[in-house]
């Protein structure tokens, strides 16, 4: 049997022995990091980008949020707006709405013209599937298709039914109706069903037994937590809450924390006559901050007697004094848990806990065990958040996170999730998940719930599972329904008679089965097939996959490379993983970069585990820096053999061309011409098949006939492609200049409400001055001065950026 450390919950830091059954985890050590309190809710980068992140960023009939007004002074200070979300729900139609006013001002002409628009979506979804159906469609239902949708087909170009059996002309179709979709050009929906990606999970229950100490503990602790939250506000609720889920935890964390209390009651009760209402703030909402914040709450303290505070200090020291002879079982049954992973290779582990106590009792554990740990919480820089994802990745087998690691983390490369306690909240759940089922993940996620038997803890994990099915798939349609679970589990917890709980749980459960149903009748019934095709276009997308790549990653690399030789910089492996691009400081100069040194990766996978590196690829600056500057280096004339050549010398010009439309176009024309004046012409869509430079000597006199004629033969194709992007450039300027009208427009008539109200403001306080209006006049008029000049420069970039245009 195998020695497993528990360190004692005591000021002592000297580990108790357990011994267990379960293999010996493998001996290596690493330093672990630790966190600290620090995040980044969202960015403004000049005037160019701005990302918002915020979830309540809606304006409604009634009300408005302080991040939607944000918002909305931003769209007309910034080139663009971009507003992600993640979670791909059925907003009210009101702040649908106005998103789309924030992102694209004047597309409607108000709410009711888009509600209009709006109304029309069923319909097109229900065309939009018959048509995508055609072919399989009976005669029938293709005749009553016809009949209940001819209008609208008209309207589409479609005069007969027959020609709906051409599949490009029913493609043509469904794009027309695209065009029609009131969303469909300013908003992007891509779901991992639609798409056809996801990972597989498999959950698991490990379900573990109290000693009789810890049964004793936890009634003990169910006792004072109930007692102490009846007839209390929701402050003390709250916090008695997030004890009983500290129980369930660890006996280090709650120990801690009711010790905690203990030393905020007795400092009170010196006090008690100057003590001041306290509320709890939205940002101690996280479990990771209740466990530390909530014990100042002084609140407890005003409603009670001073007996009562004396007689509960008491209560909690004894109830300290019995967690300090707890010897946590999850904390063993964690070992067997490791042990079976361990049994398939050394793989990643994340292990997730709500509470900073819980976390660093299970780094000491751990590490007295042999493991190498790092550990993730909201009280970390971003500097250390950053050290410990890359320590993880790099080198420790086990992550301990909490909540914070659930928030936008890429841990793809790990595929074994532990919950050693479970958050109340459905989604934060999903959110863990979310972690390591991510796109790309090629392994099965392994989910493991470490539950005591015999508590509230179990009841929820069986809703979590088996009622909402959280651990086998996404919920994150479901937030709507799912995010007020939390609020209903803690009064279940405090309020509810123990006699009760399993009646409560079976109507909690049947509660949530028929709300699950109709979010996902709901679901069902608003699916946006239109949308959905508009986003994501598996036609287009095949095609674009059947196309051979010109070049890889590995030939962008090799030529950035090679380019770096002959312009002055380098290209190596980096210590730290991918490559350095060094650049001389007249090549930087050259290329207009302020840095000499950039630290990224080329390979696609690697980058994808190394999310925290910039990806080396075209798009990114210097890459693309690199490679301006070699095409237009004077030396563009060589010779190679090549199988794929006629006999003796051929002269072989590839001409290349251009258009700068808003998505620049181009290709490639590869002429051939053989010793007997024969020109063999193609697209070049590959690589050639050997590219073994040599010496050779060519006639000049064919040489210069071979040119012409390829000139010659070229002509044409460029007049095509001229005339081709013409037209296609001609649409794109008419529609960028409708927009552009639509946005100026729209900014204009929102600046020139501002106006008229300080000008109709003004003109009456120098009719009928008081005072008030004479003191304030001269801000009034700034503003007003500060609009008419806002105006003047809308004005100014309208016509700069049409001229432009044209």
């Amino acid at each position: 049997p195998a020695l497993i450390q528990i360190p004692r919950p005591s000021d002592s830091s000297q580990p108790v022995s357990l011994h267990t059954t379960q293999p010996s985890p493998p001996q290596t050590k690493h330093s672990t990091s630790i966190s600290a309190l620090g995040s980044v809710k969202g960015k403004c980068d000049g005037r160019r980008r701005v990302r918002a992140s915020s979830p309540k960023m809606r304006r409604t009939k009634s009300s408005t949020t302080q991040a939607y007004k944000l918002a909305d002074e931003l769209r007309d200070l910034t080139h663009g707006l971009l507003l992600l979300s993640a979670t791909p729900i059925q907003l009210d139609p009101m702040e649908l709405y106005s998103l789309i006013d924030l992102v694209e001002p004047g597309l409607f002409a108000g709410f009711q013209a888009y509600e209009a628009r709006r109304e029309q979506i069923p319909k097109l979804n229900d065309l939009m599937r018959l048509i995508d159906t055609w072919p399989t469609s009976s005669p029938e239902d293709k005749t009553q298709m016809w009949e209940l949708n001819q209008d609208l087909l008209e309207r589409l170009g479609v005069n007969a039914q027959e020609e709906l059996s051409d599949a490009d002309y029913r493609d043509a179709v469904m794009d027309r109706i695209i065009e029609t979709h009131p969303t469909a050009d300013v908003m992007v929906r891509n779901r991992k069903v639609e798409l056809g990606i996801g990972s597989e999970r498999n959950a698991r229950t490990v379900p573990v037994s109290q000693t009789d100490i810890e049964r004793e503990v936890y009634e003990l602790a169910t006792d004072y937590i109930r007692n102490s939250a009846a007839g209390r506000s929701t402050a003390v609720g709250f916090l008695m809450a997030t004890y009983q889920r500290m129980l369930t935890s660890s006996s280090h964390s709650l120990r801690t924390s009711l010790r905690r209390r203990i030393e905020k009651l007795r400092g009170q009760l010196s006090r008690l006559d100057n003590l001041k209402q306290a509320s709890l703030s939205e940002e101690e909402t996280d479990a990771e901050e209740i466990s530390q914040t909530l014990e100042s709450l002084e609140e407890y303290v005003l409603e009670a007697k001073r007996e009562t505070v004396e007689g509960e200090i008491l209560m909690l020291e004894h109830l300290v004094e019995r967690l300090g002879e707890v010897r946590d079982s999850k904390a063993v049954k964690l070992f067997d848990i490791l042990g079976e992973i361990d049994s398939h290779g050394e793989e990643k582990v994340v292990l997730f806990t709500q509470f900073v106590e819980t976390q660093l009792f299970l780094k000491e554990v751990l590490e007295n065990n042999g493991y190498s740990v790092s550990i993730f919480n909201g009280r970390m820089g971003p500097e250390e958040k950053e050290d410990a994802i890359r320590q993880f990745r790099e080198s420790s087998q086990i992550l301990v996170s909490t909540e914070a690691g659930g928030e936008g983390r890429n841990l793809q490369f790990a595929h074994n999730l532990i919950n050693y306690d479970l958050p109340w909240n459905p989604m934060k759940v999903e959110q863990r998940i979310g972690r390591l089922d991510r796109i790309g993940q090629t392994h099965v996620v392994d989910i493991f719930n470490l539950v005591y038997e015999g508590t509230l803890e179990e009841r929820i994990v069986d809703v979590l599972q088996h009622r909402i099915g959280v651990f086998e798939e996404s919920v994150g349609s479901l937030d709507p329904i799912l995010g007020t679970l939390e609020d209903e589990l803690q009064d279940i917890a405090l309020n509810t008679p123990l006699s009760d709980l399993d009646d409560r749980f079976k109507e909690f459960g049947s509660a949530v089965d028929l709300e699950l149903e109709k979010a996902r009748l709901l679901e069902d019934r608003m699916a946006d097939f239109v949308l959905d095709r508009a986003s994501f276009r598996r036609d287009q997308a095949r095609q674009l996959q059947e196309q051979p790549s010109l070049a890889g990653n590995e030939e962008l690399k090799q030529v950035v490379s090679h380019g770096l030789d002959y312009l002055g910089g380098s290209l190596n492996p980096h210590d730290s993983g991918g490559e350095q691009i060094s650049l001389s400081p007249k090549l930087a100069s050259k290329l207009a970069l302020t840095q000499q040194a950039h630290h990224g990766i080329f390979e696609p996978q690697e980058a994808l585990r190394m999310d925290e590196l910039p990806f080396f690829a075209c798009g990114h600056p210097v890459v693309d820096k690199v490679l301006d500057a070699m095409v237009n280096l004077d030396a563009k004339v060589g010779g190679r053999k090549s199988p794929e050549a006629p006999p003796g010398i051929s002269i072989e010009i590839v001409w290349r061309l251009k258009a700068n439309l808003v998505i620049p176009e181009a290709e490639l024309i590869r002429h051939v011409i053989s010793p007997d004046l024969t020109l063999v012409e193609e697209r070049v869509t590959d690589l050639p098949l050997n590219d073994l430079p040599v010496d050779v000597d060519v006639d000049t006199e064919f040489a210069s006939k071979a040119i012409e004629l390829s000139r010659d033969a070229f002509t044409p194709a460029l007049r095509a492609y001229r005339d081709e992007m013409q037209t296609k450039a001609e649409d794109v300027l008419e529609r960028r200049l409708r927009r552009l009208t639509r946005v100026h427009e729209s900014q204009i008539e929102r600046i020139q409400v501002r106006i008229d109200d300080e000008t109709t403001w003004i003109q009456a306080a120098e009719a009928h001055p008081t005072p008030q209006k004479t003191k304030i006049l001269p801000a009034r008029k700034g503003r007003l001065n500060k609009a008419l000049e806002r105006r003047d420069q809308l004005n100014a970039a309208f016509e700069h950026e049409s001229e432009e245009l044209r």
